[in-house]
């Protein structure tokens, strides 16, 4: 698999000025045809005005036994190849629970932690230490 990144348009654009857009970073003439998808698309408004605001995409290009040659051929930083990744969770889903997991913090990461858990059958404990969360507000 390939990923194309660092691609930069107006916020108004057409797919076809994207496809345009990806054709130039591999530097392919308009003839040749690729299978891809779009894997992200961000907004950049860190310039002021609309005539500043941009969409950047990173697109996924599927190209078995070419990719060498298109990544080669594109001569450019944001064109690589890549291993796409899947996540399996750590968690054994089968195996018997002696004691429950314990998390210890009720923060972001705490609680994803619990609903991941919960969500794979475990029954986890979350600790906190510290004050309620209604005084804790109010410091």
């Amino acid at each position: 698999m390939i990923e194309v990144t660092q691609i930069r348009l107006k916020v108004d654009h057409s797919d076809s000025e994207l496809k345009r857009a990806l054709y130039k970073k591999l530097n392919f003439s308009g003839n040749e045809e690729i299978t891809w998808k779009i894997y992200r698309c961000s907004i950049d408004a860190r310039k002021k005005g609309t005539s500043g605001v941009r969409l950047v995409y990173t697109i996924h290009i599927n190209a078995e036994g070419e990719e060498k040659e298109i990544v080669s051929r594109a001569n450019n930083k944001s064109v690589k190849s890549i291993n796409e990744k899947k996540f399996s969770s750590p968690v054994n889903k089968t195996q018997k629970q002696l004691t429950p997991p314990i998390i210890i913090g009720s923060g972001p990461c705490g609680y994803f932690a619990a609903l991941h858990l919960a969500r794979c059958g475990k029954k986890p404990i979350v600790i906190e230490r510290g004050k309620e969360a209604g005084p804790r507000a109010r410091d």
